[in-house]
């Protein structure tokens, strides 16, 4: 054994493998003595030493480095290799796998650590489940209920923003009402949560209609994140509420910003998010001519129907504007966000396809939350159904009055103020 050039450990001779269990194991101990955890090709010298526990520590190292870069799905393999190699890694190996996997929740990472943390009866499983089950459904109060803390402050809080989510579904109050909360009963949480809970409350902003506030609030939690994903969390969001605040230059450079952060950490949803953003930000600047329909069929490849929804409706009113109809990508869109639960958002893509809402009211949920969304769906509609007519008649004043004067000719998620207040006029 010699140490070589850049710090790397070789044999000489015959092969580690051929060697006598008491020789691998004596270069196995010189090896973890003259090398420092974590450098290169240690590794795969431990694994051509048939030395299981030191390769599943070395793994284990390995792994926290990558996640701690943001390479989530590097850190998640190493998480497997570990669990693979020794039992008594099992445990470490399966918190690495879970904070991988809500790093960057990809349904394929989300289903490996699954699997990998199922065996184990990990603390971390329930809250997996969960955030794999968001993405498909809304979740019942029943089952954010029966999650238990793990002590894992990356676990938990994504089971506390899990529980957030389901309350801003019952409206913006009781979303604030949870946060309020929390502050109460846990007044000095770790960085992560308070950097979550920050967020949160920007995304709560958001849905109010508050998008100033709501991209104040996230700067404040990618300025606080601990961690680079949760960085890109935040950058993200930064992006989309500058965006609804019409401060075009704010959120294309917190969206390129996040896309460069994506490719980095390699976290194709987060990347794709990023991508989408900028995708209806040439919608809004009338600065796309043909589409992007190669940024539509990433999505489809990364199966997140929430990214798919957003990008296809852009593609949807683009081709709107182009041709009158928003084509198969308005109903893509449409189908994306009624299989996530989310009626309100398909109503835009359905009106782009003239499909009649049956029960309009309920699926724009309460007047209080997402107001610019309800002004263009009800314009689009108040000349032609008695419901959104009466709707228009009672709230359109106020609707109209939440986009500010210099703001009324920009393009919202489809149509203009000035477009909504002459739409359907003979």
């Amino acid at each position: 054994m010699r140490v070589g050039a850049g710090g790397r450990l070789s044999a000489e001779g015959p092969g580690p493998r051929a060697w006598p269990t008491e020789r691998r194991a004596a270069a196995a101990a010189t090896l973890a003595a003259r090398l420092p955890p974590g450098a290169p090709g240690r590794l795969e010298l431990l694994l051509e030493l048939d030395a299981p526990e030191a390769a599943a520590g070395e793994a284990l190292t390995l792994g926290l480095s990558l996640l701690g870069e943001g390479r989530a799905a590097e850190a998640l393999g190493m998480g497997q290799l570990a669990a693979e190699l020794s039992a008594e890694a099992a445990a470490p190996a399966g918190d690495l796998m879970a904070r991988a996997a809500l790093a960057d929740p990809t349904p394929e990472a989300l289903g490996a650590a699954r699997r990998g943390l199922r065996p184990l009866g990990h603390p971390a499983l329930p809250t997996l489940d969960l955030r794999a089950e968001a993405a498909r459904r809304p979740l019942q109060a029943s089952e954010l209920e029966a999650l238990r803390p793990t002590g894992d402050p990356a676990v938990d809080g994504v089971a506390e923003s899990l529980g957030l989510r389901a309350a801003l579904d019952r409206g913006p109050a009781e979303a604030i009402r949870a946060l309020d909360t929390l502050a109460l009963d846990d007044p000095a949480p770790p960085p992560e949560l308070r950097a979550r809970r920050e967020l949160f409350r920007g995304i709560t902003h958001f849905a109010a209609c508050r998008p100033d506030e709501a991209a104040a609030a996230h700067l404040r939690a990618a300025e606080a994140a601990p961690s680079r994903p949760l960085r890109l969390t935040a950058l993200i969001q930064a992006g989309r509420a500058a965006l609804e605040a019409f401060d075009w230059a704010a959120a294309e450079a917190a969206a390129r910003e996040a896309a460069a952060e994506g490719a980095a950490l390699r976290a194709p949803v987060q990347e794709g998010h990023a991508l989408a953003l900028l995708h209806a930000l040439a919608y809004r600047r009338d600065h796309a001519d043909g589409g992007d329909p190669a940024l539509l069929r990433a999505a489809e490849r990364l199966g997140d129907d929430e990214l798919i929804g957003l990008i296809a409706f852009t593609e949807g009113a683009m081709r709107w504007r182009r041709t009158g109809d928003g084509g198969p990508e308005a109903g893509q869109s449409a189908a994306a966000f009624r299989r996530l639960g989310r009626p309100a958002g398909a109503l835009l893509p359905e009106a782009l396809l003239r499909r009649r809402p049956a029960a309009l009211a309920r699926e724009l949920g309460p007047p209080a939350a997402r107001q610019r969304l309800r002004l263009q769906v009800l314009a689009l509609w108040r000349h032609e159904l008695d419901e959104a007519a009466a709707l228009w008649a009672a709230e359109g004043a106020e609707l109209r009055a939440m986009v500010p004067a210099a703001s009324r000719a920009a393009r919202m998620e489809l149509l203009t103020a000035e477009e909504c207040d002459g739409w359907g006029k003979a």
